[in-house]
């Protein structure tokens, strides 16, 4: 017998699961170590649901996505990491952490049982509508036929970078009728080879000697960024910062003022060209609404918080 299926058998787990319903509250006390990470995998190949797990810091997050990768898989283990301090995230700017960002919001929108582990700074964070995220990635397929043009404005509005060789996550580059592709959740890059218009075929590459690793039928292309925006919407949010620089400069003497407008003004100018640079982030309440990881979650999903009492400190 399974640890999880003598778990499910104990008179307390199943009190716990028969009361779990939408917008109930349950407390669950004594429960630490690996005994909690055995309760999380229970609930989650029981239910089925996806749920986000909420811990106080990023570090104790990190603890127990360590203490649950022994018993759970990479489909159904992600993090959401998230710098407790804002500044400190634009200063080591990580992509490590922007993958992982990416991949835990692409694992709830397919609303799949994973666990999604989080700090109360991953709660805080602004995010974009969760239908800008769905409309954002994309479904490549042999046989399709595309518009390269349209293709390449996507890949830059998703925060992609264009350079004449793929080298890295979040590159793209494009030569004759080859697109060639590097997203964030794929080993290798994606060769898209056209004929005109249709595919032609998909396949993975080595970027290092450009030789084919494998061909492929389909590939689902991931944003690179969690600044998702159209054009509307950045207009928008250029014009709200504007105004909001202006308001601030008359407050100010003559050289703070110029310091303040040199700093925002070229971020405006980027946002309105479709820019996704890090120190947006500082204007966050310019960009976004009050759209969090929750967000994300499906009306099934289930929320458990870590130590309720250290969270809310």
């Amino acid at each position: 017998m399974q640890l999880t299926e003598f778990i499910e058998k104990m008179p307390e787990y199943q009190q716990l699961a028969s009361q779990l319903a939408p917008n109930t509250r349950q407390l669950v006390t004594g429960i630490t170590g690996s005994a909690r990470a055995l309760l999380i995998q229970t609930l989650l190949h029981a239910q089925g649901k996806p749920m986000i797990f909420v811990t106080d810091t990023m570090y104790h997050a990190d603890q127990l996505v360590a203490e649950l990768s022994s018993s759970l898989t990479d489909d159904e283990l992600f993090e959401f990491p998230v710098e407790e301090l804002l500044a400190a995230e634009i200063a080591t700017s990580s992509p490590d952490f922007l993958a992982q960002r990416i991949l835990a919001l692409s694992a709830l929108r397919a609303d799949k049982p994973v666990v999604v582990v989080t700090s109360v700074a991953g709660l805080r964070r602004q995010l974009p509508e969760p239908t800008a995220f769905d409309t954002a990635r994309f479904t490549l397929k042999t046989g399709d036929d595309i518009d390269p043009e349209g293709v390449i404005a996507h890949l830059q509005r998703m925060g992609y970078h264009r350079q004449k060789l793929v080298d890295a996550p979040g590159d793209f580059a494009v030569r004759g009728s080859i697109i060639d592709i590097y997203p964030l959740d794929t080993e290798y890059p994606v060769r898209v080879d056209l004929f005109d218009t249709e595919i032609d075929s998909l396949r993975y590459f080595d970027a290092s000697t450009q030789r084919s690793v494998n061909n492929i039928d389909t590939v689902t292309i991931l944003p690179v960024t969690d600044l998702l925006l159209n054009s509307e919407q950045r207009e928008a949010a250029a014009k709200r910062l504007t105004a909001a620089l202006q308001a601030q400069m008359k407050k100010l003497d003559e050289a703070d003022a110029d310091q303040l407008n040199n700093f925002v003004t070229p971020l405006v100018d980027d946002l309105k060209k479709g820019g996704v640079s890090a120190e947006l982030r500082l204007f966050g309440d310019y960009l976004f609404g009050d759209v969090s990881l929750l967000d994300y979650l499906g009306d099934d999903g289930m929320v458990l918080v870590d130590d309720y009492p250290r969270v809310r400190e």
